[in-house]
């Protein structure tokens, strides 16, 4: 059953900020992507690659949409079919090519030949679901993950351009099974966590010109399964959860926003989002160059998990946060999200069902086929 419980508007929220939404057209019949969705923009088109099926009985799938003709897609089938969807899909662009990395799933595409290839896999890397996954422009950088009582701490490197893979260099940080993390230009920048015995692993920065890691500054918040941006200077913290209450151990879903500069290995807390009436978890977030854009996932009101129907932009430069104009979308879970150099495009995700409110995992539900652009004013 849908539950649609929406968060009430929050008390003296902040002010509107201006722009215009604009629906997508209907993606194909058979996009209905289950389970984990992983998306890139290659600078003209979106690209998204998922699974369709029922678990035991999956297969590998993949679609793009370009804003300039206002079309969809289907690309050649990926190789491979995959019973199971168990743990995350990461993908990223190579200004080439799609690398598409996850437990199941080693694939390459190439748009101008619509093509997949699959990529090697590396003996050292024991195929953990949910690996952080970032770009560095040479390199495809994955480290970490787990499920089930199980979590990774080793890393590798994949050079498309040799097809080759490295291990990286141990990191001086405990594992972690669903590690969060930014690639800023020089370093990886790995967020601190918790390991399977619930215990702080730390934060740390790898270096891949060295070779070499360091550990970061704890910041003044915890923060547990947060989505994170780099806007240039800083990482941008949003979302997650906080830390757990004294009295019954519960979390929250954090409100206050934090930031952090490689520069100086230091933090900060930035305004509250909501004015710090609301958390969030599970929203696509983009930046946009000026500002941090964020739209959909889950919060909380009167003690429930409930959907929320705004988004919110961020400025850094003024530290103050914005309410979007209303999306012409049912609010959602993890959308897929990419800013195009003009619009934040926001497309499919899940709805919250009942008996797994609040969970810190994506549900398992039938996903959202639509979308929309989000134009900001000038």
């Amino acid at each position: 059953m849908l539950v649609l419980a929406l968060a009430p508007a929050a008390q003296a929220r902040q002010p509107m900020a201006k722009g215009t939404w604009a629906r997508l057209p209907p993606a194909p019949s058979a996009a209905a992507l289950v389970g984990s969705r992983a998306a890139v923009w290659t600078g003209k088109q979106l690209i998204v690659f998922g699974r369709i099926g029922t678990p035991g009985a999956m297969r590998n799938a993949a679609f793009s949409y370009a804003p300039a003709t206002g079309r969809w897609r289907t690309l050649s089938p990926p190789r491979g079919d995959s019973g199971s969807y168990e743990g995350s899909t990461s993908a990223v662009w190579t200004g080439k090519r799609m690398l598409v990395w996850g437990p199941l799933t080693a694939l390459s595409y190439d748009p101008a030949t619509n093509v997949w290839r699959r990529i090697p896999t590396a003996r050292f890397l024991a195929g953990a679901p949910s690996p952080l996954v970032v770009w560095t422009g040479r390199e495809m950088i994955t480290w970490g993950g787990g499920c089930c009582g199980e979590a990774s701490r080793t890393g590798g490197a994949y050079d498309p351009a040799t097809g080759k893979w490295r291990q990286l260099a141990e990191a001086p940080i405990a594992a972690q099974q669903g590690p969060t993390g930014v690639w800023t230009g020089r370093e990886l920048i790995i967020l601190p966590g918790r390991d399977i015995g619930d215990r702080p692993t730390g934060g740390a920065a790898y270096d891949p010109a060295k070779d070499t890691w360091r550990k970061i500054a704890s910041p003044p918040r915890e923060r547990l399964g947060p989505t994170a941006v780099w806007d240039g200077r800083e990482l941008l913290v949003v979302g997650g959860v906080g830390p757990p209450d004294p009295k019954t151990g519960n979390r929250k879903l954090a409100s206050i926003p934090l930031a952090y500069d490689p520069a100086t290995n230091r933090w900060r807390s930035l305004s509250p989002m909501d004015n710090g009436a609301y958390g969030r978890a599970f929203s696509a977030v983009v930046w946009s160059g000026k500002a941090l854009l964020l739209w959909g996932g889950e919060t909380q009101a009167q003690g429930r998990y409930t959907l929320t129907t705004h988004g919110l932009a961020y400025d850094p430069r003024a530290n103050r946060w914005s309410q979007l104009p209303t999306a012409p979308l049912l609010p959602r879970l993890n959308p897929v999200a990419a800013w195009t150099g003009k619009a934040l495009l926001v497309w499919g995700g899940d709805p919250l069902l009942e008996g797994i409110v609040g969970s810190l995992g994506a549900p398992d539900s039938w996903p959202f086929m639509d979308g929309a652009t989000y134009t900001p004013s000038a």
